[in-house]
């Protein structure tokens, strides 16, 4: 099989060789062209799967320094100790549930959850009353009064619900680089 590659600038006549060509035979076992090409095909993968294991060995750096074999047998006369317990049972789907402690957030979550099965048409009208009472709040005091309204109610509810102070940037007194770059571009 020939590849005809294109070369960038004029062809570049090959090497000199000697005039002298050698005689091709098949080899002994090869009795046919079809048993012929097998045995190259699997000489070729052999050679290249050595290849691959000898340069994925090469590649990767040794892990830990090479111990005698002495080092980590097993001393004789020690008995190894047995756990006092046998070992855990129930460490699935039963013990994951018996360790489950739920939160306030939960029970409320299993509120909505339940009221969602219990009274749907109820739970759908009150939403879309909800969402038609903010839409004319929003349209008659505008966003910024009912954003207030919202922080002054969740001020309120300080204990139930802490509000999470920022801390301090720690870069607001360095220059901003992004900012020298800009101005010495323009």
């Amino acid at each position: 099989m020939e590849h005809d590659l294109p070369r960038a600038g004029a062809p570049v006549p090959y090497p000199p060789h000697p005039d002298t060509e050698y005689e091709g035979h098949a080899p002994a076992d090869a009795v046919s062209t079809e048993i012929a090409v097998r045995n190259a095909i699997t000489t070729i993968s052999e050679i290249m799967a050595e290849d691959r294991r000898r340069r994925g060995s090469e590649a990767l750096p040794e892990l830990a320094p090479p111990v005698a074999m002495e080092a980590v047998a097993p001393r004789r006369g020690r008995k190894r100790r047995q756990p006092a317990a046998g070992p855990r049972k129930g460490t699935g789907l039963r013990a994951r549930i018996l360790a489950f402690r739920p939160k306030p957030q939960h029970l409320g979550w299993a509120l909505a959850f339940a009221a969602v099965l219990l009274w749907p048409r109820v739970v759908l009208i009150a939403v879309f009353a909800i969402f038609c009472l903010t839409l004319i709040g929003c349209a008659l005091f505008g966003v910024e009064r009912l954003t207030g309204l919202r922080d002054r109610l969740r001020g309120m509810q300080g204990g139930w619900r802490r509000r999470q102070e920022q801390a301090p940037d720690p870069f607001a007194d360095h220059p901003d680089p992004f900012e020298r770059i800009a101005k010495e571009l323009h």
